[in-house]
């Protein structure tokens, strides 16, 4: 009488035996299961299925026999050989979903293989393959995944270099032949214009009684910064990294005034606070474009604006006298009988951003609206200027610009 164990070994090796005899007829199976259930196969050249797919089945059912044989077998180095198999899917474009589905396949038809001709001694060891397949599938899926990971980062690395050359040709200014090279080499079609939009982050944050480290905080903001971007913005846009700030190249496919709209909606929905200046400029005069983009955003900064996404209209009466010179100096000159009252100078500028309503300008700077008008007599008495005659606002204005500008 024999025991369970021996039925069991004598129906191992007896699958194994079948396996052997059968191993072109199941591979065939496998192929032609895999062909019938995943489409995408079916794309591959015949040489291909006959060649590479083939020798990748033989090893995936080689290593299913060695695991029915060895329960110990390192199923990891025996399935080494799937993860450059992989890659190469992934390189020809097979979706990673249908890559996988194709060894679950190919595994299903071994096993019905098995099943059709089970008899009474080797049924039983059939029905006991089922763990083994899971965990042959399992160690598979791994290393399949960890293949197209590779080849998706190495793919992924290549294009982000050379879409980072080409926005940093367009931003240093490169020659015409450069750029269209740099372009050639990224796959990207240059527009006729680009949004030169220049992005910084306003202010800073972080826990209570957190002190995060400013360049990772930076980074971790622009990063939210550009994934907004990414998904918000249609067209290739090229993102140029620089100190605690990014430049984004935005090809102008439509409107310009519904890109800002874009940009205004898209940067209200985050949460932190963005300033950007925003220009738009044809690919050969982008690095001159740049140098505005960056003084219209440090200008919004300076001049403590909301954040949001500003054009040089928005600040060109402070771009113009932001220009160091005698003009600017005379302008700031205006406010310097103000300078040992911080207050007075308070209220002008509330007085000022409130459109010169006084009871908002109180609650602004939260006094009484008397104190207000007090304070507005103050100022007139020591400039000469009234900040409710339209013409002495405007130069009081102006002095508040360059005084901001001077410092």
């Amino acid at each position: 009488m024999t025991s369970h164990n021996e039925e069991r070994d004598l129906a191992i090796r007896t699958v194994v035996r079948l396996l052997d005899r059968s191993r072109d007829e199941v591979i065939a199976q496998m192929q032609a299961t895999i062909l019938a259930e995943v489409p995408v196969y079916t794309t591959l050249p015949e040489e291909q299925m006959a060649g590479e797919i083939r020798e990748i089945t033989e090893i995936g059912l080689a290593v299913f026999v060695k695991s029915i044989a060895d329960p110990d077998v390192d199923l990891r180095a025996l399935l080494a050989p799937l993860a450059p198999s992989a890659a190469k899917r992934a390189e020809e474009g097979l979706p990673m979903a249908d890559v996988l589905t194709a060894y679950y396949v190919g595994a299903r038809a071994a096993l019905n293989f098995l099943a059709e001709r089970a008899g009474p001694v080797i049924l039983p060891a059939v029905l006991d393959l089922a763990d083994k397949v899971i965990k042959l599938l399992q160690t598979a899926t791994a290393i399949v995944a960890e293949g197209y990971a590779h080849e998706r980062e190495l793919t992924l690395g290549e294009q982000l270099t050379a879409r980072l050359r080409l926005g940093t040709a367009l931003v240093e200014g490169h020659a015409p032949e450069q750029v269209r090279e740099a372009a050639n080499l990224a796959d990207v079609a240059l527009p006729l214009q680009y949004a030169v939009v220049a992005v910084a982050m306003d202010g800073a944050s972080g826990g209570a009684g957190r002190t995060p480290d400013p360049r990772v905080q930076a980074a971790r903001r622009l990063r939210n910064v550009r994934s907004a971007l990414v998904s918000g913005i249609s067209g290739e846009l090229l993102w140029v990294p620089t100190h605690r700030a990014a430049l984004v190249l935005i090809p102008l496919a439509g409107q310009w005034s519904a890109l800002i709209e874009g940009l205004q909606r898209l940067f209200a929905g985050l949460d932190e606070p963005v300033v950007a200046g925003a220009v738009v400029a044809g690919p050969l005069q982008v690095s001159e474009a740049v140098a505005t983009a960056l003084d219209v955003r440090e200008l919004a900064q300076r001049l403590g604006r909301p954040a949001g996404c500003y054009q040089l209209g928005d600040v060109a009466f402070e771009y113009q006298i932001s220009r160091p010179g005698p003009a600017r100096d005379a302008l700031a000159e205006v406010l310097a009988p103000l300078a040992d009252d911080e207050r007075l100078r308070e209220t002008l500028e509330a007085f000022v951003v409130e459109d010169r309503h006084r009871q908002r300008t109180a609650r602004r700077l939260g006094v009484h609206p008397n104190t207000v008008d007090n304070r507005l007599r103050r100022i007139t008495t020591l400039t000469s200027l009234d900040p409710l005659r339209p013409q002495d606002l405007s130069k009081l204005v102006a002095g508040l610009a360059a005084t901001a500008l001077s410092g």
